[in-house]
Order: structure tokens, then sequence, then C-alpha cells
């Protein structure tokens, strides 16, 4: 199924355009013809082609993997072959069940019995029946096979299984280098071995032995597969056969090698995702070698040694022709892949990050050492002159990600202990950046005059400040000579959220920090790379905007408030400090912090210590102000994921006004979390919490309750708290653009005709605190939501379109590069 199609389905909201999506791939795939049978029921298609009458049940999103939910849509289809029957119509030869997640086909002859039970077949065919549906729970003849529909989801192959049933003849899937990392995530979700197999690797194994030797050949009694060297394991029979029925297994010598060449993805994906290793896709791996021929010329695969130190089993330089090439890798049966099919020139075992010294990788007491025949080959082409490419695509894990404790202590390595030695910071537990300090360190102990480390990573180490030190370090004796950046979501399986980078460097020059670097933004468009435009990646090293918002109030500590989780939530266990109008969290310095880890509070929040940001007082308030539009307008994207906040050109013309206007797009914010709370008992002490930005004045809100019949309560607290707001005091001074007066128009128009349902509404719902006369959006936004939604939405409208006006400012006036 082409990726545009399964897109479409994952967007679907509506069962009609999930059977749409159907159809017009069965269209691409068969010559037929949809037409609506005279059965007296509406299907949702119905096709003809060749030998097959194809009957498809479309459905939004069911859980087609549970017996009982597939059998309650199975009645439904039930119902449409006995109105066939009854119009005396040929029946359907195969039934498609088919939702936005997954999908999977039955012999119509397997449903006909059931469509001679004594029911009400009068009934509409989508209510079901559940005596019918319960016939076909318990039907042990009726099995099926649900395919998963994902990007590499082959409709084809169901097609194929369709046709074959309607012509009476067996038909199994083979399992292809294309689709074989598909076959093995479905085994895996099947659960088709039940015990635990020691290790992912044991795990892929595993899976190829029995893909290779067929499961029909391996003996088995009971629930028990004698499968060579694992011994007796326990399977679940039903998904077993489930599966030997569906995907063919057994292969000849020529077809095993073609299956074994793709091991290796399967091998990067399970033994070493948890180090946030990643299989290199072929059409990637070629675009690299284009881009350091770029560089280096034509001649050097032939005229220099490249080293890929972090192997696998070969798939960076797989299938082409090397003068010298040494491939290591720390996993033995990685070893044991490439000499088998002599991929890798000169390969050996070898923790990249672990020299001279153990490693988990290798049995106890013995060393992690560069072979005697390598390091004379090494001596001796440093010794000729020739250039060290380390050419590779280390894993991007760090020691510190939570959630996964697999990772613990990844990252704690000879070469990392030497990155602390050399004071490199952070960076000294990121994977990749210690692949890269020992590629520089080994190629100066070999005494190469010239070397080259090109690279798959994150460009965090081009653009985080915590890779500062790091970056100083690199960057010194390095000269940057270009790459690319694409979505990583075109490694298998991985989130689209980040971009992984490509690039060269070559030693003899130097890198200025300060310097705007191009890189090439990428994607695959008919089968290519291609180019889609060019990017300037950069540093904020001296100019970040967290710094900079922060100068004014440099020197106020602020003061012990209730501890902010939300908007309406306080502890008494936070760090924070509130200033005199509240506080925000301004997470990290990166566009990739920005939507859920950046927020206004009234108080003080309770990570404000370890989250960045600090307390808001009028020195700051319009930099807390024009940071906060800066970080809310742009919205996290693959290609600004490390993209780091610089300081803005306030000279700028225009940035006033720009400024002015986002104080109405941060009030309406949704993570705009200021609100005013009553009564209060933090630390044995009562607080009345303000909302200083509610946007109008103390004056202004009395003399409206004064008049409105139902704000009694909301008239004496405004008489009992005299401040006023600051957005309040300050906003007879901006300059607002028409837009942005318009938005503030409209809130105003809704404050004021929501006041009748206010103190009512507040009643049911105590934890909004709405009988504060200061109450802000945050809590609001319940009321005008539930009661006044056209109101809101016309609301929402005016603000989008104030925000896509404003957006433009975050690049114009610096905040951001393009």
């Amino acid at each position: 199924m082409r990726r545009t199609a399964v897109a479409e389905l994952e967007r679907a909201v509506e069962e009609k355009f999930v059977e749409g999506v159907y159809r017009g791939e069965i269209s691409r795939l068969r010559a037929c013809e949809w037409r609506t049978p005279e059965i007296r029921a509406s299907v949702d298609g119905y096709a003809e082609w060749k030998n097959t009458r194809f009957l498809l049940e479309a459905k939004l999103d069911e859980n087609l993997k549970s017996r009982r939910d597939a059998c309650n849509v199975l009645a439904q289809a039930v119902f449409y072959i006995r109105r066939f029957m009854d119009a005396g119509q040929a029946l359907p030869t195969v039934v498609m069940i088919a939702d936005k997640n997954e999908c999977f086909i039955v012999a119509a002859t397997a449903l006909e019995k059931h469509a001679q039970m004594q029911i009400d077949w009068n009934s509409a065919p989508s209510k079901g029946n559940a005596n019918l549906s319960a016939a076909l729970m318990k039907d042990e003849s009726l099995r099926f096979f649900v395919h998963p529909v994902a990007v590499g989801f082959e409709l084809e192959d169901v097609l194929a299984h369709a046709d074959a049933l309607s012509e009476g003849r067996p038909f199994t899937i083979p399992i292809t280098p294309s689709n074989i990392a598909r076959v093995y995530q479905v085994w895996k979700d099947e659960g088709i071995v039940v015990d635990k197999i020691p290790g992912p690797m044991g795990s892929v194994m595993l899976f190829f032995e029995v893909v290779e030797r067929g499961l029909d050949s391996i003996p088995r009694a009971g629930e028990k597969l004698a499968v060579g060297k694992f011994g007796e394991i326990t399977v679940k029979v039903v998904q077993m056969e489930l599966f030997k029925n569906t995907y063919r297994t057994g292969y000849g010598h020529d077809e095993s090698v073609a299956l074994l060449a793709k091991r290796d993805q399967l091998m990067e994906d399970e033994a070493r995702r948890f180090q946030g290793a990643f299989y290199t896709p072929e059409i990637w791996r070629d675009h690299a070698i284009e881009e350091i021929t770029r560089v280096l010329g034509n001649s050097w695969m032939h005229d220099c040694v490249v080293w890929d130190c972090a192997a696998g089993t070969g798939n960076l330089t797989r299938d082409r022709n090397w003068g010298c090439l040494i491939s290591s890798t720390a996993e033995k049966t990685d070893v044991d892949v490439m000499q088998r099919f002599k991929w890798g020139g000169t390969v050996f075992q070898y923790d990249f990050l672990n020299p001279d010294a153990e490693s988990r990788f290798f049995p106890e007491g013995e060393l992690s050492v560069i072979p005697s025949r390598v390091d004379r080959m090494l001596r001796e082409a440093a010794a000729a002159g020739k250039r060290l490419v380390f050419f590779m695509n280390p894993p991007y894990g760090t020691a510190g990600v939570q959630s996964e404790e697999s990772r613990a202590g990844i990252a704690i390595t000879a070469v990392n202990a030497a990155m602390k030695d050399a004071k490199l910071g952070a960076p000294s537990q990121q994977l990749y950046a210690q692949f890269m300090f020992q590629a520089a360190g080994l190629a100066k102990r070999y005494g190469f005059q010239d070397h080259t480390v090109a690279l798959f990573s994150m460009s965090k180490f081009m653009t985080s400040g915590s890779f500062k030190s790091f970056r100083n370090w690199w960057y010194n004796q390095h000269a940057y000579r270009g790459g690319f950046l694409f979505q990583a979501s075109h490694f298998a399986d991985v989130s689209g959220a980040w971009g992984v980078s490509f690039t060269v460097w070559n030693s003899g020059n130097r890198t200025d920090t300060k310097k705007f670097l191009p890189i090439r933004l990428t994607d695959v468009i008919d089968f290519a790379v291609a180019t889609t435009s060019i990017k300037e990646i950069y540093n904020a090293d001296g100019r970040e905007a967290s710094k900079w918002v922060r100068e004014p109030v440099a020197s106020v500590k602020g003061f012990d408030a209730p501890q902010m989780k939300s908007g309406l939530i306080y502890v008494a266990n936070g760090d924070g400090f509130s200033g005199s109008l509240g506080s925000w969290a301004n997470d990290s310095n990166s566009v990739m912090q920005s939507a859920q880890l950046v927020f206004v509070l009234s108080s003080a929040y309770s990570r404000g210590l370890r989250n960045g940001g600090g307390p808001i007082e009028a020195s700051n308030w319009r930099r807390v102000v024009a940071l906060y539009g800066a970080r809310k307008l742009v919205q996290d994207h693959w290609a600004i994921h490390e993209d780091e906040y610089l300081i803005p050109d306030e000279l700028a013309p225009g940035y006033d006004q720009w400024v002015n206007d986002c104080h109405v797009y941060a009030l309406l914010d949704t993570k705009n979390n200021a609100t005013a709370m009553r009564n209060v008992e933090y630390k044995g002490k009562i607080w009345q919490i303000h909302n200083h930005w509610f946007w109008k004045s103390r004056p202004a809100v009395s003399a409206i309750f004064r008049k409105e019949r139902h704000t009694k309560i909301l008239f004496q607290d405004v008489d009992t708290h005299s401040s006023d707001p600051y957005f309040a005091q300050i906003l007879p001074d901006l300059d607002l653009s028409d837009d942005a007066r318009h938005v503030l128009s409209l809130i105003d128009a809704l404050w004021i005709e929501s006041l009748s349902d206010r103190e009512s509404y507040a009643n049911q719902h105590p934890e909004l605190h709405l009988l504060a006369w200061d109450a802000g959006i945050y809590q609001l936004k319940h009321l005008w939501r539930d009661y006044y939604s056209e109101n809101w939405e016309e609301i929402k409208a005016a603000q989008k379109k104030l925000s896509e006006r404003l957006r433009d400012g975050v690049y114009s006036y610096g905040f951001l590069k393009k």
C-alpha cells in the first residue's frame, strides 16, 4: 500500500473515508468494477475481477485483533451473504474486513453455513445479531490472519490471497528481503513464541532459523517446537498455524542468502535499538557516499583507508568496491555474519568505546584490542600519507534516557572517562559524541596527517548549549565540509519528530563556532533522495535567548509561594520562586521543548530550578512575552527540532509593535496557565493568588459588576482584593494592531456576556476558582466551551489568524534562523 494511502488512513475520522482509501488502492492494483448489488442492503464495496467476487466491509477503528470484535463485524458480512442468497445472485468468493489499522480476509464459503442460521435476517445488517456473532466466535474452523496496516504493508499480498481463495488453490505470502522486517514484527506482535529467548539477538536468530528451515520441517509435539540449538520452545499453536498458513517458510540456499543479507536490519532494530542505533536504509547510505565523494573526490573509496567502526553487519559498506576497508563491531555475532558472507573487508570484533579495556561484549578477563594485523595496516597507511576516513552510523543513546532501564549505564565507557578528564561536559554521556572523540584520538595516535569523520548522528552537537565545550573542542580541529538532514522516520519504526544529519568533517582546519553552517534538507521523492531546501545550522553560544530573558531579574531571587504544577494544582515540595507578577517555565533553549515545557503561572513553578524560567517582574515582562511568543508561534518540526533561540534584534523596525501584539497572542495561548485563586493554604498560611495576566482594571470590572444582576459574589471579591493586574496597567499604552484589537474585543464581549452564568457555573465547578474576579482564560475557557461554544470558536479562529501573521516575526527579528 502506498505510503500516502497509509497516511490517509491514519488521518481518517470517518468510516466512509476508510472505505474510499481501500477502494482506491484495490482499484489501482486490480482492474475491477465496483458495483452496487441488488440485495436489499447497502454494502461498503463489492467488486469483481477475473474469478474473484470481492465483498468489502470497512470500519473506522475496530480492534480486529480481538476475535470478539472481528466476529461482530463478520456478522454484518454474513447478513450481506444471506441477502445475496435471497436475491439468487452469485455469492462473493471472499470477504475483506478492514479499518484504519488492520485488515483480514476470509473465504466466503467459511461463512455460508452461518447464513443458514434461524435468526431474523430482515433486521439491519449494521445491527448484527448476538447469536450469529457467538456462533462465529465458536467456529474453530473459522481462522483468519489480521494484517497490521502501516508503512510497508503490501495490499497486493492480501489481494493475491483473495484470488487464490476464489480459485480454490493454496497461497502463502513469500518472505522477501523487502518485507522480512515487517514479517518479523508480525511474528513478534502475534506472540507466537511463549518462552523467553535470551537477548534480542536470540529472538532474531530463532526467527531466521524458523524461516529458513520451514515450520513444516521442524519437529513438533503439541505446543513444543524443536528448533536446532534453541532446543524445545513453547509456542501458541493457533497463532503459529495462522502464521504458517499466511507466510511461506522454508527456503533454498540462494533465497536464504538474500534473506540473511537483510538480517542486519533486524539486528540493528532489536539488539542495538536500546542504544539508539538504527539500521541505515540503502538509499541514505548511497546518498552519504555521494556526499563524501563531493568532499573528497571520486577516488576516495579506493585511495583512502575507510573504517566503519560501528559496522553492525556492514550495511554501510556492503556491495561497494573499497581499496582498504576496515569494519569493526562490538557484537561477535555481527562479525560471524560478515565473515560468513565476506562483507566488510578486514573484519574484527572491537568495542570502539572501550579500547584496551574490558567490555561487556567480550568474555570476562578478555580485553577489547585492535588486532596486530589491523594495527600494522593502520601504521603503514599513515606512514604512506593516506587519509583515514571514519564512515559510520554510531548509536545515538545516552545513559540518562528515562523510562528505558536497559539503557542505564550504556554510556559508562573508557571513552566516557577520557572525555570527562578532558572536561567536555554532558556530551561525554552521548554515544555518538564518544565515537567522534575516539575517532579523532585514534587518527592522531596512528599519525595520520589527514583524516575525515563522516557520520550519521543527531545534529544536537552543532546546536545545543549543552554541547558547547565539546563543540569548541571539535570545531577547533575539524572543518565542516557539508552534509544533509532528513526526517528520522526514514529509519524503520523511528519517530518522525526529529531529524538525522549526515555531516562530513576534515582535519587540518577549524570551523568558526559563530558561523552559520549550510546543510541540505532532504527527502525521498520518486524513489530518490532530493534536496528540498538549504537550512542554516547554528549554535546560540553567548547569545542565548534563555539567558537574555533572565538578565533584568538576574539579581532577583523571588520568594517562596504555592508551588504550581499547573494553573490550578499546587504542591508544598517544589523548588521554584515567584516574582511579583508570577513565574514562568522556559525549559532548555530549543524548539523541541517549546510545546509542552514553556508556560506561565501566577505563582511559583514547582520545578522552577530544574526547568529554566524564573520569576516575572515588570523589568523582564516584555522579554518574557516576546520569548513566549517566539517559542509558541513556531510549531516543532523535524527540520528545526534542535534549533536554538537567539537574542532578538530589539532595535529592528516593527519589533516593538510585534511584542505589543504578542501580549494578546500570549493571553489566549493554551499554555498561559495564569490563574486567580482564593484562600489557598500553603505552609500554614492562607494565600490569595492574583492573576497579573488579567486584561481589565479593577475599577472597570467593579463598575461592570455593579450593573450586573448575577455578580454579587464577584463584586464582593473585587471590592476585597484591590490590586490592579499588571497587564491591565500597561494595556492602555500598548499600540495594538487591528487584528490584535479585534481578538481582545471578542474576549471582552464574551467575558461580559458570560457574566450571567458565571457564578452558577462556578458553584458547580469550585475547583476552577471562577468566583475570583480576575480569573484567567485558563479558568474561563471551561465556562465558555460549555455554554458559549460558538463565541469561543470565533475567538480561537481570530487568534489563529493573529498567530499566522505574527509567526514570521520569530525569524525576521532573529529569534530563530531558517
